[in-house]
């Protein structure tokens, strides 16, 4: 066995660099070997006597990843198009901790309370302690630290550097071997509820730290690490990465976030998510998750806040830049989901009342489809709303019979004849037929079950619905390994409608709830003084966007809300500037996001909405649609009162300022009107004095000023930021 190799450096080192406090003038580096059976090799630089940073290197392997552009001449890639990135022995060292306060300190002479006022004036501290994560770090700042670093300990010389590292140098770092959503080796285990699945806690719990366990930032290294020794992966903070994997956003410099924080949901937090943004409320939003990439997320360079910090890593001199800018115009990657779709009928239909199966096929699953008048099918909606990012497709089995007469089903107490239906569907499934291929969780729930009856949708045991399959009765597929404890039901008809299926959807695959409150159904309530909402009204296919305006047509389901698509990572978000010129796209690639720097559940969502896309030709408004959103807030669309301490938890600001989707007057059947968004020359400016304002729901000044809006064809440009106001 090797004994520990020592290399000291001058104290001169650090005169070249100026800081505010006292900072680290010499380090030591410290390289201990492997012991006997140890899988990696501990790195030390001391800092002080009571501060250093470890580093373990990570063993020889290969990892491949999703990323949106053409891969190098000397880059190879698998069958699914990800780039593989290959590790030699002792080529890459990552750091055990993320950058804690203490080090930050040490090595550039500033605290967390200086860079928490160096990001906002109202922002807020959530943790100071030396074993605390830095946060509030940009990567512009973050990469500053790496230089220092180098100085400290190389002298601008040597064949190794510290820096932050790419996506692919993290997830390699993160997963430690596994492919699994944690880095422990498990996925996390789900749980049903009357109103919505959400992930049980106790697998995340024992890796990171998120919303479910979490008021702010942690001590490092309280949780359990990886098999490579690396703590905190999970949660926390936001970990920086130096590349940008997306093109989104033409023209800005970005990086990338992993990993999740101490305010995410648990699906940001994962190492084999599917990519997606979930609402940062532990078991608000359920989601399910394919092991194909992490959880990642745009920034600009010179962005920072409260949640993001980041970890460090050791490795060969420049030999990872940041890749070439080779970019193609491609999805990131696509979330491919197979469901399973029954087709019933009954003894006593007609034959003319049965759609034939292939007819049913291209409902669910062809993605330039028109039939029956329809503008999508449900596979061509998502992979709309998504820009190609998700492919949700449907084997469609049957037609088979049920065992009375349709009028058996339709009696008694509505879903009590679905849910009997929908139990003797799956008595007809072929018992050798393979069912692991549809996609479902870790524990064999079903991620896409739908059954639908011929002829028309009835509304009493037969009701159109995600229906709940509960306890010891939920279905089991044949083979007793796959099952569902809940089904899409609703009827064909003469012409199928795809807006039903697809709002289903949201609810079965995505998690989303209904955003309208249908009033006080009381019986004991006075009907003209129920209390209803529009919630979102037909802004989304979640409020009343199933139904085209003023009539019962169900083909042309209008788009999901930008903030559904932002926390399906379908519609990226970058921070708005405070004062500038911003332009988005009417192609609905991005939109910009204002978040309150005293309270992280609280942001602005601000997306371009015009009539350039079928799901949208059908919206009472177009131009630039303002979202106001509080993810603490668990009531969706039933607090019209909209006070601070009782609102929507989205709510479109009204251009109009007649707030009309929150009006509890029972004659306003309106789902939204032409002047709700913004647009030139009519509605062009939002900010603190106007109606309605930008102000925090505490009535606070938000700081958001938007001063002008126009359009260049369809796209829209902001002027953003008080007059005379000056870039920071």
């Amino acid at each position: 066995m090797k004994p520990y190799c020592r290399i000291f450096f001058s104290a001169a080192v650090c005169a070249m660099i100026l800081v505010q406090n006292a900072v680290c003038s010499a380090a030591e580096l410290i390289e201990k070997m492997a012991e006997p059976g140890a899988s990696v090799r501990e790195i030390t630089v001391k800092l002080s006597d009571s501060v250093s940073i470890r580093l373990n290197q990570l063993p020889a392997g290969s990892i491949a990843v999703f990323e949106n552009r053409k891969p190098l001449p000397n880059e190879k890639t698998d069958a699914e198009g990800r780039i593989i990135h290959t590790f030699a022995s002792g080529e890459l060292a990552a750091g055990v901790y993320e950058v804690t306060q203490a080090q930050w300190q040490a090595v550039m002479g500033t605290t967390q309370e200086k860079l928490k006022d160096d990001f906002s004036s109202g922002a807020k501290l959530y943790g100071t302690g030396e074993n605390m994560p830095v946060y509030y770090v940009s990567l512009k700042n973050a990469q500053k630290f790496c230089d220092r670093l180098n100085q400290l300990v190389f002298k601008g010389k040597g064949k190794r550097e510290f820096a932050i590292p790419t996506t692919a140098e993290w997830e390699y770092a993160c997963r430690a071997g596994t492919t699994t959503q944690l880095n422990s080796g498990k996925d996390m285990m789900w749980t049903s509820t009357h109103e919505r699945r959400t992930p049980r806690s106790n697998e995340l719990n024992e890796v990171g730290w998120y919303r479910g366990n979490a008021k702010g930032v942690s001590a490092v290294g309280q949780k359990k690490p990886n098999a490579w020794g690396l703590y905190d992966m999970h949660g926390n903070v936001d970990e920086l990465t130096c590349d940008w994997i997306d093109v989104a956003f033409p023209g800005l410099e970005l990086c990338t976030r992993m990993g999740g924080s101490w305010h995410s949901s648990p699906g940001a937090c994962t190492s084999g998510g599917t990519a997606v943004q979930t609402t940062p409320l532990a078991g608000e939003i359920s989601r399910r998750f394919l092991p194909t990439a992490v959880f990642r997320e745009p920034i600009e360079k010179t962005t920072a806040n409260f949640s993001t910090g980041f970890r460090i890593v050791l490795r060969p001199k420049a030999s990872r830049n940041e890749p070439k800018k080779v970019y193609e115009e491609k999805p990131l990657h696509v979330n491919k989901i197979l469901g399973l779709a029954m087709l019933m009928c009954f003894f006593d239909d007609p034959e003319s009342a049965i759609i034939s199966k292939e007819s049913m096929e291209d409902f669910f699953n062809k993605l330039d489809y028109n039939g029956y008048g329809n503008k999508w099918s449900l596979a061509g909606y998502f992979f709309n709303q998504s820009r190609g990012r998700c492919l949700l497709q449907f084997d469609v089995v049957g037609y088979t019979f049920a065992q009375d007469e349709r009028k058996h089903y339709q009696q008694g107490e509505r879903f009590k004849g679905g849910e009997r239906l929908i139990r003797e569907a799956v008595t007809w499934l072929d018992k050798n037929k393979d069912y692991d291929k549809y996609s479902h969780d870790a524990e064999g729930y079903l991620r896409a079950f739908t059954t639908m009856y011929s002829r028309n949708s009835t509304f009493d045991g037969l009701w159109p619905c995600q229906m709940w399959l509960w306890g010891n009765e939920q279905v089991w597929l044949p083979g007793g390994r796959i099952h569902a404890n809940s089904c899409i039901l609703c009827g064909i008809g003469e012409k199928p409608q795809v807006s039903v299926l697809v709002h289903e959807a949201m609810h079965q695959v995505f998690g989303f709830d209904d955003y309208v409150d249908y009033g006080d159904k009381s019986t004991k309530t006075p009907k003209n003084q129920q209390k209803a909402s529009q919630g979102l009204g037909n802004h989304c296919i979640m409020g009343r966007g199933m139904y085209e305006p003023g009539t019962n047509k169900q083909t042309n389901p209008t788009s999901m809300c930008g903030v559904f698509r932002y926390r399906l990572g379908w519609l990226p978000a970058m921070p708005l500037p405070a004062n500038g010129k911003v332009r988005i796209p009417a192609n609905g690639n991005y939109g910009y996001i204002w978040r309150n720097p005293a309270n992280p559940y609280e942001y602005f969502l601000l997306e371009n909405r015009n009539s350039g896309s079928a799901a949208d030709n059908v919206l009472p408004s177009q131009g630039l649609a303002i979202w106001h959103v509080d993810d603490a807030e668990k009531d969706d669309s039933e607090n019209e009162e909209m006070t601070e301490q009782k609102h929507f938890e989205i709510s479109l600001e009204q251009a109009h300022g007649k707030f009309l989707l929150e009006s509890t007057d029972v004659r306003n059947h309106s789902g939204g009107t032409k002047d709700d968004y913004f647009f030139p020359p009519k509605y062009t400016k939002f900010g603190n004095s106007t109606t309605p304002d930008s102000k925090w729901w505490d009535g606070s000044d938000s700081g958001l000023e938007i001063t002008n809006i126009e359009r260049d064809g369809k796209d829209l440009i902001l002027t953003v930021g008080k007059p005379g106001m000056s870039a920071k």
